[in-house]
Parts: C-alpha cells; sequence; structure tokens
C-alpha cells in the first residue's frame, strides 16, 4: 500500500499541532482586561477559564451582538 508524498507530509504536520491550544496567553489576556472596570476580577476570571479550556472541561463563552 502507498501513501503518496503529500499525504505523509499533511501526517507529520498534524502530530505537532494536535497538542497545540487556541488559549489566550497572558499578554492577550491583559490586554483584553484592560478597558475593563475590574481588570484584575476579568484577568482571574479569564485565566479560570483558559485553564478548564487546557483540560478539556466545557466553558461559557458570551456572545457580544455586532453593532454596525
Amino acid at each position: 500500500m502507498k501513501i503518496s508524498y503529500k499525504i505523509k507530509f499533511i501526517i507529520i504536520i498534524s502530530l505537532f499541532f494536535i497538542n497545540s491550544g487556541f488559549a489566550l496567553t497572558n499578554n492577550e489576556i491583559k490586554e483584553i482586561c484592560r478597558k475593563e472596570r475590574k481588570s484584575q476580577d476579568c484577568i482571574r476570571k479569564l485565566k479560570i477559564r483558559r485553564y478548564n479550556l487546557e483540560r478539556g472541561k466545557p466553558i461559557e463563552i458570551p456572545v457580544i451582538p455586532f453593532r454596525k
């Protein structure tokens, strides 16, 4: 059974990115919470959500409607 080089390449590359998550970094969390009134509370909540996301637990994501 022959596997083409493209498929092998895709499989190898996907193995490198399996453990990488889409969680926010500390700097991104601080940037988001900088405008909030209670920034320390915001930072704490986002870090807890990031921790739960990395552990595979479900998290709540608020949806903010877009205004033109």
